[in-house]
């Protein structure tokens, strides 16, 4: 009979041959040197083996008060931060419908007649102050500070009421809310079902978020209350909450700010500068020092710009003026001061620095800084490199914050019959079908337009795009609108007589 077993215990590692004085064990941590707890590189090296909510409720205070005194105070971190916002909100984010016909069973016709009057409803919706519930901002503007401040927080939060407005045919609303806000009320601090002002289930799905009536560093005193708003609606389904984060790792409620991993390098780089700044406006100034032998009075009269003498202010603060001749007293003698400024070093060691915070967030040193002063292969591609980057964060803002406001408004459209969709009440297939859409935003731009022309219609002519998509990735418009304006545009010129004549080559 043939048995199969299984050995639990490894054979002991044999020793090495004598002679070479050194004995291979089986000790834990010898196969890593990374976790050594004797190699003098990492033998101090304290790390943490918590999980994601526990970091989350330590540190999350703290990270989010420096990111944002970072970008108040420092430039690159400002640029860091304002950068992504720019490329991959702009000024807006524009739904294009784009509904199954084949499904939805209709003719490309009433597909495309459908579409056309689904976004102009949205449009009425989401190009006036009516979207916001604080009636501030448009839609897009919602996009872009709804994303500005989950980068900087780490998340942010948006609330769905219906608001009824006696100018506008819709209710719903959209109320941006910082992730301050978002928090444990007193009476559930040792609830371990509630993170930071989220309660999850037992499939840590999110299932009410508690809302604090004003943000914790707000001027007006008072207690603090609380609001449990529910995710969803228990009967409808429908989206109350929109959270906008993105988790680093499994089982994380809340978000970190994007600025976490490189604050330290920040604080530091901007340290540097200053001190760099200051010690160059000191050698502008021709700073020097007055050398005093023992029992000597000192100087007694200083000069300002004008060469009129007046009463130093301070026996030791002393002001020289332009092309002036100091009568020292007796045992005084002067010594300048050269710090040797503009440093040389200061530069490069700038650029390295900055280098290293661009590989931390996704965007090279040359977007940061603004300079493109490589080659052309070079400088583009960096600005590939950071294009991947913004557009991975634009599919997260339009599938995350977008598209569920979308939905939304669309069943609204639908229930106070603006819109036509059969089935999309009913049935969550028809629903999708009726709602799918493209989120469009601002155009990468290019380095070199006549090379990326060139280069976009031989991919078209090669069949490796369209030109529907490439028009979209070089200006960010559309191509049905484009060819509807030129076809209007040709039958002017004809009737304007602008058309060249086809025997002569001349304009008639």
């Amino acid at each position: 009979m043939i048995t199969n077993t299984v050995q639990t215990t490894p054979p002991p590692v044999p020793a090495r041959s004598a002679g070479t004085g050194v004995k291979i064990t089986n000790q834990a941590g010898d196969a890593y040197s990374g976790a050594s707890a004797v190699r003098r590189v990492v033998r101090g090296w304290m790390a943490t083996g918590a999980d994601a909510d526990s970091i989350v409720r330590s540190d999350l205070n703290s990270l989010r008060d420096r990111s944002f005194d970072a970008v108040r105070n420092i430039p690159i971190a400002t640029s860091i931060v304002k950068t992504p916002v720019t490329s991959v909100v702009g000024s807006g984010l524009v739904m294009q419908s784009r509904i199954a016909r084949e499904v939805l069973g209709l003719s490309d016709t009433e597909a495309e007649a459908w579409q056309a009057n689904t976004e102009h409803e949205f449009r009425i919706w989401s190009e006036s102050v009516e979207c916001d519930a604080a009636r501030k901002l448009v839609f897009g503007e919602q996009q872009s500070l709804a994303f500005y401040s989950a980068l900087l927080a780490g998340d942010s939060f948006a609330l769905l009421p219906m608001i009824k407005r006696s100018n506008n045919p819709y209710c719903l609303a959209v109320k941006l809310i910082e992730a301050h806000q978002v928090s444990t009320p007193p009476a559930y601090m040792h609830d371990h079902n509630v993170v930071e002002g989220i309660r999850n289930n037992q499939h840590n799905e999110p299932t009410s978020y508690y809302f604090a009536d004003r943000h914790p560093g707000s001027a007006w005193t008072g207690q603090r209350k609380w609001k449990a708003v529910p995710a969803r609606g228990k009967r409808s389904g429908r989206i109350n909450v929109i959270h906008l984060f993105t988790p680093e790792r499994i089982g994380q409620s809340r978000g970190i700010p994007y600025l976490a991993p490189v604050l330290e390098q920040l604080k530091q780089l901007v340290r540097l500068t200053d001190a760099e700044l200051m010690a160059a406006v000191i050698t502008s100034m021709l700073t020097v020092f007055v050398k005093k032998n023992a029992g000597s009075d000192g100087l007694q009269d200083s000069f300002e710009n004008d060469g009129q003498p007046e009463v130093a202010k301070a026996p030791t603060e002393l002001k020289l003026g332009n092309g002036l001749v100091i009568d020292l007293e007796e045992g005084e003698d002067i010594t300048t001061v050269d710090p040797t400024r503009p440093n040389s070093a200061f530069d490069p060691f700038f650029d390295a620095i900055v280098k290293q915070i661009g590989a931390a967030v996704e965007q090279p040193a040359d977007i940061i800084l603004k300079q493109f002063n490589k080659s052309y292969s070079a400088s583009r591609a960096a600005f590939l490199q950071a294009w991947q980057f913004y557009k991975t964060r634009r599919v997260w803002l339009a599938r995350h914050f977008c598209q569920p406001i979308y939905v939304e408004w669309l069943r609204e459209a639908v229930i106070i019959g603006r819109i036509q969709a059969p089935g999309f009440l009913e049935d969550p297939a028809m629903r999708y079908a009726w709602a799918g859409a493209e989120w469009q935003g601002p155009a990468p731009g290019q380095l070199d337009p006549l090379k990326e022309v060139i280069a976009a219609v031989k991919r078209v002519d090669a069949d490796f795009s369209t030109r529907s998509k490439e028009t979209t990735e070089l200006t960010g418009g559309d191509f049905d609108i484009n060819v509807q304006q030129r076809t209007r545009e040709e039958k002017k010129r004809r009737a304007g007589g602008l058309v060249p004549d086809e025997t002569q080559g001349t304009t008639k």
